[in-house]
C-alpha cells in the first residue's frame, strides 16, 4: 500500500507539473499572437472573430493574464449620421496607437481589439450588446464574457483621450498621450512653401498695380451671396455635426432621403435647398432696390415688382411649409387689437366706394358681374393673411351691405333672370368659407 501510494503522488505531482507548463504555454502563445497581430495592425487594433476570440477570451487551462478593449462594430450601419461609427472608430485607432507606441509596462497585459458583426455575430449575442456604438473592458482573470465591463458614452464623450482616461481606470495601467496626424504633411508643406516663392515676385506686382481679385467689387459681391447663403441653410451645423448630404431610409434600404422629419437634424441636401430659397429672395430684393429702376418702362417695373413678390412669397411659403413638416408648428399672423377697427373700416370703406361705381352702371347684367367682381376681389385682398376674426367681421359687413344693393339692382331684371342671378349670387357668397 505505501508503494502505491508513493506512486500515486508522483503521478500527481507530474500532472499538476504537466499543467502548469501547459497552461503556461498556452497564455505565452496567446500573448505571442495578440503581439503578432498588434504588430501587423495599421492602428495596433487587433481584429477578432468568433473563433479567435474564444481562443484568446477563454479562461481556461489558465485564468488570461491580460486584459482586452474590444470595440463593437457594423460596416452596414458606417453611413448611419447618429451612430458616427467611423469617426469613433478612428479615435478608437488613435487610442490603440497610443497604448502601443507609449505605455510603460502594458507590453502584453492590454491588447484592443475590433469585432465587426457580420464576423462575430455570436461575440455579440455573447457580450450582450444590441446597440452600438459599444466598448466593453474584459479584465484579466478567469471570469466570462457577461463580466465585461461596459464603457458608457457620456464616459468617453467620442475622443481618444476618453476612451483612454476609461481604459485606465480599469486596467491601472498608464496609457502614452495621443499623437494625431498632423492635417498637412511634411511634403505638403515644402511643396506649398515651393510655390509660394515662386509666385512670390507676380503676386506684388498685381497687388502693386491694384489688379488682383480682392480689388475686384464682384469679388466681394459673391463672397456675401456666398456668406449669405452659408449663413441661412445651416452649413455651421452641417459642418460641426458632419451631417451627411443624403442618408439611405431606413424602411426602403435602396430609397434616399434628401429631408430628415424632427427637429434637431437636418442633412445636407435639406439645407442647401433651404439656403438657395433663402438666397433667392435675397438676390431678387438686392436687384429691386439696385437695378430696377433703371428700367424707363412703368408697365415693366410694375411687371417685374409683381414677379418678383410672388416669386419671394412662394420661396418664404415653402420654407415655411418645411418648418412644418419637420417640427409640426405653424407660422401664423397676427395683427395687433388696435389695428381691427380701423381695418374694418378700410374694408367697409373699399365695399362703399366700390358700390358707388356699382350702382351708377346702368346695364342690370353688367351691376350683377361687377358685384361679383368686388366680392372676388375682396376675398382676394384677404386671402393672405391668417386673420380669421378680421376676416370674419369684415366679410359680414361687407355681404350685408352687397346682398341689399343686390335685391335692390335684380329686382330691374325679369322674374326668371332674377330667379337665376339670386341663385347664382346666394350660392357664391354662401359658399365662402373661413376655415383659413
Amino acid at each position: 500500500m505505501a508503494r502505491v501510494g508513493g506512486v500515486l503522488l508522483v503521478a500527481l505531482v507530474l500532472l499538476t507539473f504537466s499543467e502548469i507548463c501547459y497552461g503556461g504555454n498556452v497564455n505565452a502563445e496567446r500573448i505571442a499572437d495578440l503581439l503578432q497581430r498588434q504588430a501587423r495592425s495599421a492602428d495596433g487594433v487587433v481584429r477578432l472573430d468568433d473563433e479567435s476570440l474564444r481562443r484568446f477570451a477563454n479562461p481556461s487551462p489558465e485564468p488570461r493574464p491580460y486584459s482586452l478593449v474590444i470595440f463593437f462594430d457594423a460596416s452596414q450601419l458606417r453611413d448611419n449620421a447618429e451612430l458616427r461609427l467611423e469617426e469613433l472608430r478612428r479615435e478608437y485607432g488613435l487610442a490603440a496607437s497610443a497604448h502601443a507606441k507609449g505605455s510603460t509596462g502594458g507590453s502584453g497585459k492590454l491588447f484592443f481589439c475590433e469585432l465587426e458583426f457580420k464576423q462575430a455575430q455570436a461575440s455579440f449575442a455573447a457580450f450582450g450588446v444590441s446597440t452600438l456604438p459599444h466598448i466593453k473592458h474584459l479584465p484579466p482573470g478567469g471570469g466570462g464574457l457577461k463580466e465585461a465591463d461596459e464603457m458608457e458614452q457620456s464616459d468617453f464623450h467620442r475622443t481618444a483621450e476618453g476612451m483612454i482616461s476609461f481604459v485606465e481606470g480599469k486596467s491601472n495601467m498608464k496609457i502614452g498621450p495621443v499623437e494625431r496626424p498632423p492635417s498637412v504633411s511634411t511634403k505638403q508643406l515644402l511643396v506649398l512653401a515651393g510655390g509660394l516663392l515662386v509666385t512670390a515676385p507676380f503676386v506684388i506686382k498685381r497687388i502693386l498695380a491694384k489688379d488682383t481679385v480682392l480689388h475686384d467689387s464682384k469679388f466681394w459681391c459673391l463672397g456675401a451671396v456666398l456668406v449669405y447663403f452659408f449663413s441661412v441653410s445651416g452649413g455651421m451645423h452641417n459642418i460641426i455635426r458632419r451631417m451627411p448630404f443624403v442618408m439611405p431610409d431606413r424602411n426602403n434600404p435602396g430609397k434616399l432621403l434628401f429631408f430628415y422629419q424632427g427637429s434637431g437634424m437636418q442633412l445636407g441636401a435639406e439645407g442647401f435647398v433651404v439656403g438657395s430659397l433663402y438666397s433667392v429672395v435675397g438676390l431678387l430684393l438686392a436687384f429691386v432696390t439696385h437695378f430696377l429702376h433703371e428700367i424707363r418702362s412703368k408697365a415693366a417695373q410694375r411687371f417685374i415688382m409683381l414677379l418678383v413678390m410672388a416669386i419671394g412669397f412662394t420661396a418664404v411659403r415653402k420654407v415655411i411649409t418645411l418648418d412644418n413638416w419637420k417640427t409640426g408648428y405653424w407660422i401664423h399672423g397676427f395683427w395687433p387689437n388696435s389695428w381691427r377697427s380701423s381695418f374694418i373700416c378700410y374694408s367697409q370703406a373699399f365695399c362703399a366706394i366700390n358700390m358707388s361705381f356699382i350702382s351708377q352702371e346702368r346695364d342690370s347684367e353688367a351691376k350683377v358681374f361687377l358685384l361679383f367682381t368686388v366680392h372676388t376681389l375682396l376675398v382676394l385682398q384677404f386671402f393672405p393673411f391668417s386673420l380669421p376674426l378680421i376676416w370674419k367681421e369684415a366679410f359680414s359687413c361687407w355681404q350685408s351691405e352687397v346682398t341689399r344693393l343686390f335685391y335692390q339692382l335684380v329686382g330691374q331684371l325679369s322674374p326668371d333672370a332674377c330667379l337665376e342671378e339670386g341663385i347664382r349670387f346666394h350660392h357664391i357668397v354662401g359658399n365662402q368659407g373661413w376655415e383659413e
